[in-house]
């Protein structure tokens, strides 16, 4: 997964993941990508996880705004979250919280 998470893209980014063990270990996961970009205005950020929102105007294969609706709503279909914050030189950083498992794998 963290693989395809660092794919996305045109830019560098910084892929990490921590706080518990992993979901095969019945403790909270969270895993986070900063995006490098062009600036962010904060208060822009909250919009993103809205379906079908960019941040620019674009034309051709540059998708179509449903990237973070998409992980937001999974986030939350599993009990968990998703948040962002844009970076002080440019970029947002997007950060997925899982809560742990409470009951037997299956």
């Amino acid at each position: 997964m963290l693989d395809g998470v660092a794919r996305v893209g045109e830019k560098p980014s910084d892929v990490g993941h921590g706080r518990g063990g992993g979901l095969g270990a019945g403790l909270p996961v969270q895993v986070s990508r900063n995006h490098t970009d062009a600036p962010i205005a904060p208060e822009a950020v909250a919009g993103l996880f809205e379906p079908f929102r960019r941040l620019r105007d674009r034309t051709g294969d540059g998708g179509f705004g449903l990237g973070l609706a998409i992980v937001a709503s999974i986030a939350t279909a599993h009990g968990g979250e998703a948040a962002a914050g844009a970076l002080p030189d440019g970029g947002l950083s997007v950060t997925v919280s899982l809560p742990a498992r409470t009951g037997p794998p299956g």
